[in-house]
């Protein structure tokens, strides 16, 4: 059945809703809450990986965007570059032939298990820590500096602090190492023996993350405003406009076609407790799709509207409104009856209720849990969906039919109106749709399946008690469809258009909590926000404001962007239009960002600190005894399953350069 059957048919199908007790009220300012462990995101994609997810080992090609909770492998190709953010101040950056798994991502707790190849951990700002547990030694990070660890193919784990200090911990002591050289460890993590060599030389591996570094710290200088701990932040500049708009203040409005609407591009994957998670097929769509709210800016158009600045925000799956639309026939109210053939979505404008839609988490024996729900799913029929958001009137419906939504298809993503819609039903609770494990992925499957290293399964890997919480797919599985088949009525109901705080700089979710400050905390952020933008936004609509120019503070951090460029891949997205090139950034200067002092990263990258460049005339392939020696077979073993005589792609990836491993 096509789209537009749905008015003419709908007209002769009977409209069912469904309720369950303990349902949200409809005046609800409510937002997700801080329950739930932290989300890493894909950030760069050179080459191949493969994620495969915890909760049921299904493998999906990565993506930019792609969301990773704790439990999920990567696996990198063999001259593959990969970033992964974990905030918007540290990253961990994959090469090639990595195999690698997040265990914890909580703001004082965020760790993976590296069982293979290299990778490097940038801490760009702050001081949270982060470890890397390899079979051998835990490697913590915790001062702003960049850290590479690499596993050999004897297993032996080789930590390497090129700015900063790292700690690496064995159950008879910890080791301090700064710059100058890289320790060795062997043997077993009860009583590995420790040894040092002559720090390993810069390789193309380490261009990437330095690069990396310099894209993000750009960044962070060119965003004041925006909370640095969000990851994302990075690509907003290079892709959008910030702009003072009377009533709001800066928001970013992306430069996107005229008929372009947020959350229309990009499909919905389930992310067990965080349920349907919106992943953007846009290069720059992680942060204004999971954090703020989206509005219609006369003049400018769609412009996401970021959260406070001095608190940390809470990450969502999407902040959407969900709503049946079109024809269709439901089985009964016992059995799943939805009674609409379409299953569309709309951006919250600021202000507007959110209905969470999730199962939510429950935190136990050392991680994080899949919650399940405590109710069920209400749909409200409603005679004019304008009346429920606002956003939709200015073309910000979007929807696929249900059965696509079901087998994970959304290519056929299209825009719902009036014209198209029929009648309407919101969505309160679980959304009707039973997750398939064709819903764990991102729109692309891997050529191969990859099979995972066994020290994954070893004591040392698999006793992690982050990881025992988990629950299984197939748990989650029969909880929705629990939820959406209970016991349900009939409903009715019109949804009033909610208005706007009193405050016009209330920010929409004053109960939204975090670690670092209450909602009084909060409401104290909005207040000094409201100086910089009218003092009327709570009465006037978005058609009589007053919007002005963009601020120069908001301006393009670089008007020279592209030169000492490096390009980067946004994925398999079969976007055009995104084949931008990525600049490496101005230097890192002491007067640029503060906490970057000369001692601790120098301003340029000299031969003795960081190269800016790392060239065979300045970190040469062959490494002679007079400048690097050599690893003998028995000292360090081959670094690639290739003969001796060829490159090593593995590790660090790449070719020319060494391969991202010391040489044998």
């Amino acid at each position: 059945m096509t789209f537009k059957s749905f008015a003419s048919f709908i007209s002769g199908v009977a409209l069912v809703g469904m309720t369950l007790a303990g349902t949200l009220p409809a005046s609800a300012e409510q937002a997700p809450d801080g329950n739930g462990p932290g989300v890493a995101r894909v950030s760069v994609v050179q080459g191949s990986a493969v994620i495969q997810r915890g909760d049921s080992n299904t493998q999906a090609t990565a993506v930019i965007n792609a969301p990773l909770l704790p439990g999920d492998y990567v696996s990198t190709g063999g001259t593959s570059r990969i970033e992964l953010q974990f905030g918007g101040e540290t990253a961990v950056r994959l090469g090639g032939n990595v195999q690698a798994r997040i265990t914890d991502n909580d703001p004082n707790n965020r760790a993976l298990q590296l069982a293979d190849g290299t990778v490097e951990i940038g801490i760009v700002h702050g001081d949270q820590p982060f470890q890397v547990d390899t079979p051998s030694v835990s490697v913590r990070a915790q001062d702003e500096g960049d850290y590479r660890i690499t596993i050999n193919r004897d297993g032996s784990s080789w930590v390497t602090a090129r700015r900063g200090t790292a700690e690496v911990i064995t159950p008879q002591r910890t080791y301090d190492l700064s710059p100058g050289r890289t320790l060795v460890a062997r043997g077993s993590a009860q009583d590995p023996s420790i040894s040092y060599r002559s720090e390993v030389g810069f390789d193309s591996f380490d261009d990437f993350n330095a690069k990396r570094d310099d894209t993000m710290m750009a960044a962070l200088n060119a965003s004041p405003n925006l909370s640095p701990t969000i990851a994302g932040y990075d690509n907003l500049d290079q892709y959008g406009d910030w702009q003072d708009v009377a009533g709001y203040g800066q928001v970013w409005v992306p430069d996107e076609p005229a008929d372009w609407a947020p959350y229309r591009d990009g499909s919905w994957a389930w992310e067990g407790g965080y349920g349907w998670t919106w992943v953007g097929a846009e290069p720059w769509g992680w942060a204004p799709y999971h954090y703020g709210r989206w509005f219609w800016a006369n003049g400018y158009g769609w412009a996401w509207y970021p959260p406070a600045y001095s608190y940390a925000p809470v990450w969502s799956p999407a902040l959407v409104g969900f709503y049946g639309w079109g024809g269709g026939v439901g089985i009964g109210l016992g059995f799943g009856g939805f009674g609409y053939g379409g299953i569309g979505w709309c951006p919250l404008a600021p202000f507007e209720a959110f209905y969470p839609w999730y199962p939510g988490w429950v935190r136990g024996g050392g991680g994080w849990g899949y919650g399940g729900y405590r109710g069920g799913m209400r749909v409200v029929n409603i005679t004019n969906i304008h009346n429920a958001y606002r956003n939709f009137g200015h073309g910000g419906g979007s929807g696929t039919l249900r059965g696509n939504f079901e087998h994970g298809n959304f290519s056929h993503n299209v825009a719902v109106t009036s014209q198209n819609a029929g009648r309407v039903g919101n969505i309160r609770g679980a959304v009707p749709v039973t997750p398939s494990k064709e819903n764990l992925g991102f729109g692309r499957t891997p050529s191969r399946t990859v099979a995972f290293s066994k020290a994954f399964d070893s004591p040392r890997f698999a006793s992690n008690r982050a990881l025992a919480s988990h629950n299984s797919f197939a748990e989650q599985q029969r909880s929705v469809d629990g939820a959406i088949h209970a016991n349900s009525t009939r409903e009715s109901a019109p949804v009033s258009h909610e208005s706007a705080p009193n405050q016009s700089w209330q920010r929409f979710d004053d109960s939204r909590g975090s670690s670092h400050g209450s909602a009084a905390s909060e409401r104290s952020a909005q207040s000094a926000r409201a100086s910089s933008a009218s003092e009327h936004a709570s009465s006037a609509s978005e058609g009589s404001r007053e919007e002005r120019p963009a601020s120069n503070s908001w301006s393009r951090y670089s008007s020279e962007r592209g030169n000492a460029s490096v390009p980067v891949t946004y994925g398999d997205r079969d976007r055009g239009s995104y084949s931008r090139s990525e600049s490496s950034g101005s230097s890192y200067s002491h007067n640029s960002y503060p906490s970057y002092s000369h001692s601790s990263y120098p301003s340029s990258y000299s031969h003795s600190s960081y190269p800016s460049s790392y060239s065979h005339s300045s970190y040469p392939s062959s490494y002679s005894h007079g400048s690097y020696p050599s690893y003998s077979h028995s000292s360090a073993p081959s670094y690639s399953h290739a003969s001796s005589g060829s490159a090593h792609p593995s590790g660090g990836g790449g070719s020319g350069h060494g391969g991202g491993r010391p040489p044998h």
